[in-house]
């Protein structure tokens, strides 16, 4: 009897001690998890903002609000800066950084006590929840979303980057074989009083900083300017009226022949095309030619083969960022006056269109 009681007490002594090493070991992490912790966002951060030296440090960092996917998966590390912000992946599956630069990512507020959602891009928005997000977009006659919890494309380079960020030895090197270029363009906004639709005249207003960028920096004077049409304003709305401007937003090709038509009026050496591939805008930067920049905010519940299926945005693409960390762009997003953004070219290829142009 003596020996039942034994045992029976070695066995309880045992479930007591083993019972709650199972239920901690439950809550960590598997080994080998793809899982960014706020510790390792933040070592990401500090190194972004220093590699490229963005004007404040990370000690003057503000705020960091979680950001989810709609299938409320956290899916990124929102800092936000006086007057910058840095968007780090918690992912390890996704490039390290998907974006940063001026002011803060383009939020759309469908509840300000709600939660941040990730569009992609530069794009988010704040609401309750994912089904709010959803039911926005079909008002909007958007597409059936999917039932899909892989919203941004995965970088098949993601595991060196990422190691690469976490590394410090590695981190050295990378600063030392860092190429960034930026063109001087002068910035319209397509918000600015005096602009004629202005939700819409974001491919306008990309056309109308190509082709100012060609008179006032590459010696083109005949082309019509600011002081032509008496306004940065009114120049928008000459191209918006003109030149293909649409409520629903600009194609590619409209924005192509736009270009083409308007500057091929004074010189017939004015030539716009579609591009692919970072290289290929690598290549039109370096040969000091800015690019047209599209966005399509097609997260997976949108089809993706729809024009003006959804919300999408023009910008200028006047630079880039290259290592063996990231692989940037550099755009001006034709709003406000902070309007310059730091994207992360593997992340978002698939919802970019590029135009260049050349005279």
């Amino acid at each position: 009897m003596k020996s039942y009681l034994m045992k029976s007490f070695l066995l309880v002594v045992f479930l007591i001690l083993v019972i709650p090493s199972i239920s901690e070991a439950s809550s960590v992490e598997p080994v080998g998890s793809t899982k960014v912790s706020r510790e390792e966002a933040d070592k990401v951060a500090v190194q972004f903002l220093e590699k490229h030296q963005f004007s404040e440090p990370f000690t003057a960092l503000i705020s960091v609000e979680p950001a989810y996917d709609v299938n409320e998966e956290l899916i990124a590390y929102y800092y936000i800066f006086s007057d910058q912000y840095v968007l780090v992946a918690a992912n390890k599956s996704y490039s390290p950084v998907l974006a940063a630069g001026e002011g803060s990512l383009d939020i759309a507020e469908l509840n300000k006590e709600g939660k941040l959602y990730y569009l992609g891009g530069i794009e988010a928005v704040s609401a309750l929840n994912a089904e709010e997000v959803m039911e926005k977009n079909h008002q909007s006659d958007q597409k059936t979303f999917a039932n899909s919890n892989t919203g941004l494309v995965k970088n098949p380079d993601a595991d060196s980057l990422w190691d690469a960020y976490l590394n410090g030895s590695s981190f050295s090197i990378g600063i030392k074989a860092l190429t960034e270029k930026k063109i001087t363009i002068t910035t319209f906004d397509q918000y600015e009083t005096g602009v004629n639709h202005s939700a819409s005249a974001c491919g306008p207003t990309t056309m109308a900083a190509i082709s100012e960028y060609w008179r006032q920096y590459r010696g083109f004077n005949l082309l019509p300017s600011t002081i032509y049409y008496g306004s940065k304003a009114a120049t928008i709305n000459h191209f918006y009226s003109e030149h293909g401007g649409f409520i629903g937003g600009m194609s590619v090709a409209g924005v192509k022949i736009g270009l083409e038509m308007h500057n091929g009026d004074f010189y017939r050496s004015a030539s716009a095309s579609v591009i692919s591939g970072y290289n290929a805008y690598r290549n039109e930067i370096n040969a000091n030619r800015p690019v047209a920049v599209k966005f399509d905010k097609k997260f997976t519940f949108f089809e993706p083969d729809w024009d003006y299926a959804y919300t999408y945005h023009w910008t200028v693409g006047k630079g880039y960022a290259y290592d063996s960390f990231d692989s940037m762009i550099i755009v001006n997003d034709n709003t406000g006056t902070k309007q310059e953004h730091y994207i992360d070219f593997p992340t978002n290829q698939p919802i970019l269109s590029m135009v260049a142009y050349s005279m």
